[in-house]
């Protein structure tokens, strides 16, 4: 039997003081067990630019994971300029895709005939653990799917709530085709409670 402790979030909208929280505790915790690839979702780039300032990049693979730029443009999102500057110095991939669990032909599909598909139920039933964690697992798999995640690669996948990073899991790769085998190894970090989606 194994026994880790994990960080519980209070105030899932302070994003800021969470995200430095998270990228301290991915820090620590790659002290210990120097996982290859963190795995980061960052809409405008900042989060992950704040991941890449302060790990160890010649150790670890970063990506930071996007929405795509349709999904950008239906939400008002503006890329921070100075943040994918500083991803694309630092060789930080930022990648954008259709959302693997809530996005693409599904969502066309429920949007059309008034109905929750098998992968939308899916999204809810991460959603029940908190946004971070269904946001977490969808960035992985989007990763792998853009060839920036090996399969089975151990990985440090981070998602927030609104803004930042709120969750953080250390999980076995996969892709969207192959969502069955990911595997969620360990919760480090999430809000000890979240709003409604």
């Amino acid at each position: 039997m194994a026994q880790e402790p994990i960080t519980y979030f209070e105030d899932a909208s302070a994003w800021s003081d969470n995200t430095t929280a998270c990228i301290d505790l991915v820090k620590a915790y790659l002290e210990h067990d120097p996982v290859e690839h963190v795995v980061v979702a960052s809409s405008t780039g900042r989060t992950a630019a704040r991941f890449a300032e302060e790990l160890d990049l010649a150790r670890t693979r970063l990506v930071g994971v996007k929405m795509a730029a349709a999904v950008d443009a239906r939400y008002d999102v503006t890329p921070d300029v100075a943040a994918c500057a500083l991803l694309e110095t630092a060789g930080v991939p930022l990648v954008g895709g259709v959302h693997a669990l809530t996005g693409g032909v599904d969502h066309a599909l429920a949007t059309r005939f008034s109905g929750e598909t098998p992968t939308q139920l899916i999204a809810e039933t991460l959603y029940l653990f908190s946004q971070g964690m269904k946001v977490a697992v969808e960035v992985a798999l989007m990763a792998h799917d853009h060839g920036l995640l090996p399969d089975g690669a151990r990985a440090i996948a981070c998602g927030g709530t609104s803004y930042g990073c709120d969750t953080v899991l250390l999980l076995r790769a996969a892709g969207s085709s192959a969502l069955f085998d990911l595997r969620i190894l360990k919760i480090l970090a999430k809000p000890l409670e979240c709003p409604a989606h």
